[in-house]
């Protein structure tokens, strides 16, 4: 709620934009009361195909990914039963759903919402990493816990799944990108303005004026800024710079 709060005020700066995932994912839908969250007949683990609903094509977040495109997916609960006349009331946007199953009677739960202008969020792993996943999966211990629970048959079917270009690491390389371009691409109309006056925060204030100055002065060092907030936001680790660390370089040029 102070998030959402603080982003109703027109004269609040910067925006505070979020992405929900997996069980945060859940907790919002429940907190904004916009389907059922329920547990599964069956734990849903592997790699699997995310149906776009039309919404979906106008959504910048998910520019660029094929219908279908591949997630990761790990859950023993689901969102399902949307509450359309909620998702109105919040003008809140269903843009995906899981994979069809004829031959199962189960409703498709839910697998992506566009919540508001500044919350987004997904069920599937748009973080999952194909190169550290592998290595993970390939480990004694974990393939035999996969072989043991959901057979050999799904075990060989995840690796040749996150070694296929056009799957994990597509999505990968452009859900939480696009999210983050999108996100910085935001705060130009309010880093262009001239009247800081109506941004009368205190010290923070000071903060975001110098950073504005940066970025006026000098786009791509505010840019590198920026990635190193994000860097220390979200503990650093190589994945993470390898991915998002070109974005940045590209919005700053």
């Amino acid at each position: 709620n102070q998030v959402e709060n603080w982003n109703k005020q027109p004269d609040s700066f910067p925006k505070k934009h979020v992405f929900f995932i997996c069980h945060s994912f859940q907790l919002i839908c429940r907190h904004y009361g916009i389907g059922e969250v329920c547990k599964r007949k069956s734990t849903s683990f592997g790699v699997f195909p995310v149906h776009m609903l039309q919404e979906a094509h106008n959504e910048p977040i998910f520019h660029g990914l094929q219908e279908p495109f591949y997630a990761v997916d790990s859950r023993d609960y689901q969102v399902i039963k949307p509450n359309y006349k909620r998702l109105r009331e919040l003008g809140a946007t269903l843009l995906g759903i899981e994979k069809s199953r004829p031959h199962v009677p189960l409703e498709r739960a839910i697998m992506a919402v566009r919540f508001n202008e500044y919350a987004f969020g997904t069920q599937f792993h748009p973080e999952a990493d194909p190169i550290g996943m592998t290595m993970y999966l390939q480990t004694e211990e974990k393939k035999a816990t996969i072989i043991s629970n959901f057979g050999e048959e799904k075990w060989q079917s995840m690796i040749d799944h996150l070694n296929d270009p056009d799957k994990i690491l597509y999505t990968q390389h452009r859900v939480l990108p696009n999210f983050l371009r999108h996100s910085v691409h935001s705060l130009r109309p309010m880093l262009a303005t001239q009247d800081w006056a109506l941004l009368n925060h205190g010290g923070s204030l000071n903060m975001y004026k110098n950073n504005v100055g940066c970025m006026r002065r000098k786009k791509k060092e505010c840019s590198i800024d920026i990635y190193w907030w994000l860097l220390i936001l979200f503990h650093s680790t190589p994945i993470f710079e390898a991915v998002f660390q070109p974005i940045f370089a590209a919005a700053a040029g």
